[in-house]
């Protein structure tokens, strides 16, 4: 019951993802690995409950009413993005570069916000990713994270076949490099599968860590002193968020 509800989230989550534009059956099948019969029996429900609505045949489907009235009842941590995206939007301004806020939730990192003011062509399609061993602020997010579940997520990964850092050959090596980042609250280095240079910090409230704030850029244009610039831009931001996430009481 459990995968066939994970299938239909997916679902949901990639058209909610491109809406306003509609996905076809067949778009949406290959970006999730799913067999065409599944997908397409998972859009008639949900499409028959009014979670999403068929365009035409050849546009596909795209979010329904029901959707737009779901997602208007609550929101997400309100208080904690109230405080995050102004600061978020004016870094990325700054640096000019691709810049978002995450955090985890189990073995997925989960995207609060990204702005993007860079030349990069960056989109996030999904709500969340399983790559915490393949980005910055995912592996800022597992740093925090106590040694029995980091040993147990990368196992998981392991057995998925999900990318990860070359250096992350053995749990023992991943754990020698998040006890670093943990103690250095950074995590920097050169993606060269994307050919980008990517940065996180930790944000924290009240000493522990609660998201991450990671960079982007082009590896080929990030020169040492760029990379020096956008690692204490990313440093005061995080730094700013977490003053406004934090409180203290004093007594006496």
């Amino acid at each position: 019951m459990i995968k066939v509800l994970d299938k239909i989230f997916q679902v949901l989550e990639m058209v909610a993802s491109e809406s306003p534009n509609p996905l076809t059956p067949l778009q949406i099948a290959t970006r999730l690995g799913m067999n065409r019969p599944t997908c397409s029996r998972i859009l008639g429900e949900l499409t028959d409950a009014g979670y999403l609505m068929h365009v035409s045949r050849q546009a596909g489907y795209t979010i329904g009413p029901r959707s737009y009235t779901f997602g208007g009842m609550a929101k997400y941590k309100p208080s904690f993005l109230e405080k995050a995206v102004p600061y978020v939007k004016n870094c990325a301004r700054v640096l000019g570069q691709s810049v978002l806020i995450c955090e985890r939730l189990g073995g997925e990192r989960y995207i609060l916000h990204h702005s993007n003011f860079s030349s990069l062509n960056i989109r996030i399609v999904q709500l969340s990713y399983r790559d915490l061993f393949e980005t910055a602020t995912g592996m800022v997010l597992l740093a925090a994270a106590p040694a029995k579940e980091r040993e147990k997520l990368y196992e998981e990964y392991r057995a998925e076949k999900l990318p990860m850092f070359p250096e992350l050959e053995s749990f023992e090596a991943a754990s020698a490099v998040l006890d670093r980042i943990r103690k250095e609250r950074i995590c920097m280095r050169d993606k060269y599968r994307t050919l980008q240079w990517i940065a996180a910090v930790p944000v924290l409230k009240n000493g522990v860590t609660v998201a991450a704030l990671g960079v982007s850029a082009l590896a080929a244009d990030a020169s040492m002193p760029d990379r020096a610039r956008m690692v204490e831009e990313i440093r005061k931001t995080a730094q700013l968020i977490s003053n406004e996430l934090s409180t203290i009481e004093t007594t006496g």
